[in-house]
């Protein structure tokens, strides 16, 4: 995806985040509900949409939608944007277990010093735990992997309402004594 459809992309998906979050501040309880069943039926109409095209581009190539010889759907979930969309839309080729280790793995790699392990992923829940280490000896703090962690759960299984992010405690510094 180019960087600009890249940062439409984003500013869109701030935008309703804004919106959203203004939706729930209504004082009209029936405007609010009318608003919040305006939203999910937008949200319907381009899942169903969305279900389409993939369903016309598997077609196109001589193979029903759902044939797992179609590579469409992966090369479209491969992208961040579209991934995204699919796996809200539960178009998805990749379950959510799938989903989320994958994104833990891209970006806790070993090489900086840190680590994940997803240590339960409860779809019904739309909850995941991941557990964080992080080397001390690591260039990169605690803080900034749990949010390249949060980042890419976010974007790889957008449906999830609950990410906990386990941490060891801090290590207890050592106290070199001097003899006497």
């Amino acid at each position: 995806m180019s960087d600009v459809l890249g940062e439409r992309a984003a500013e869109a998906a701030g935008r309703v985040d804004r919106l959203l979050g203004r939706l729930g501040d209504l004082a009209d309880p029936e405007a609010r509900a009318l608003a919040e069943d305006l939203v999910r039926a937008v949200s319907d109409l381009y899942g169903a949409g969305l279900a389409r095209v993939v369903q016309l581009t598997a077609r196109s190539a001589g193979l029903p939608g759902d044939h797992p010889a179609c590579g469409c759907l992966e090369a479209l979930a491969e992208d961040e944007l579209v991934g995204g969309l699919l796996a809200l839309h539960d178009l998805h080729p990749s379950d959510l277990r799938a989903r989320v280790e994958r994104a833990v793995a891209g970006v806790v790699d070993g090489r900086d010093g840190s680590d994940a392990t997803v240590l339960e992923v409860d779809g019904s829940q739309g909850r995941v735990r991941v557990r964080l280490l992080v080397a001390a000896t690591s260039l990169t703090g605690p803080d900034q992997v749990e949010r390249r962690v949060r980042r890419a759960l976010a974007s790889a299984a957008p449906e999830l309402e609950e990410v906990v992010v386990e941490r060891p405690p801090a290590p207890t510094p050592v106290r070199l004594l001097a003899r006497r």
